[in-house]
C-alpha cells in the first residue's frame, strides 16, 4: 500500500502537546515549567525536518495531578515532588518491587533503575520485558495493546507506548508471583486504568 501523504500524520492525537492541554487542562507554559524540572519530558520523534512531541497517558495523568495539587496547594515544586512520587510507584509496582517511603528521597530523577521510555518498537518493548513474541501474542489474546502508528511518506511506523510497556511488565511480573495469565491481565488492566490513566 502507497501512501499519498507528503508530511508525517498520527493514527490519533492522544499523544501530541495538543492533546496534552485539552485533556488535562494544562496550559502549554505550565508544561514548559514543569518539564524546566526535568519531569514529564517528551520522546521526540524526528521525520526529516518535522519534528513531534510525543507524550504517553501517564504524562497526561501526572499533567492533571499537577494541575489539581497547585489548585490545592500552589506550590509547583511540591506539586511535581508528588506526581514522580507517583511515577516512581507505577514503574516499582510493575517491575515488583518493594515500595518504600518517597517522601524522604531528595531527587526522584535519580531513582535507581527508573529510567522512563516513551515509545518502544515491538522488538525494544520484547526485550524491555524479556519475553517472546509468541509470549506476547499468548499474553494479547487477553488484553490488547494497540500501538501507536506514526505515518510517513512511504511507511508507516509502529510504536508501543510506555503505557504498554508498563501494563506488560505488571502481568509478567504478576505471573512471576504465581497469578494464572488471564487473572494478570485483568488486574493489570484494571490498575492501569486506575493508575496510568
Amino acid at each position: 500500500m502507497t501512501m499519498k501523504s507528503s508530511s508525517p500524520s498520527y493514527f490519533e492525537d492522544f499523544c501530541t502537546l495538543q492533546d496534552m492541554t485539552e485533556d488535562s487542562k494544562c496550559s502549554e507554559e505550565l508544561i514548559r515549567q514543569i518539564q524546566k524540572h526535568g519531569f514529564m519530558l517528551p520522546e521526540m520523534v524526528k521525520f526529516g525536518s518535522a519534528e513531534i512531541e510525543i507524550y504517553s497517558t501517564l504524562d497526561q495523568n501526572m499533567c492533571r495531578r499537577i494541575t489539581q495539587a497547585l489548585e490545592e496547594h500552589n506550590s509547583l515544586s511540591q506539586a511535581i515532588a508528588a506526581a514522580q512520587a507517583h511515577v516512581v510507584k507505577v514503574y516499582r509496582v510493575a517491575r515488583g518491587e518493594q515500595s518504600t517511603d518517597m517522601n524522604h528521597s531528595p531527587d526522584l530523577r535519580q531513582e535507581p533503575g527508573l529510567q522512563r521510555k516513551k515509545l518502544y518498537l515491538i522488538n525494544e518493548l520484547l526485550d524491555a520485558v524479556g519475553i517472546s513474541e509468541e509470549q506476547f501474542r499468548e499474553i494479547g489474546q487477553h488484553i490488547q495493546f494497540v500501538p501507536l502508528r506514526l505515518l510517513i511518506p512511504g511507511k508507516a511506523i509502529e510504536y508501543h507506548t510506555e503505557d504498554d510497556y508498563l501494563r506488560l511488565q505488571y502481568i509478567v511480573t504478576l505471573m512471576g508471583q504465581g497469578c494464572l495469565l488471564e487473572e494478570a491481565a485483568g488486574v493489570a488492566y484494571d490498575w492501569g486504568m486506575h493508575e496510568l490513566w
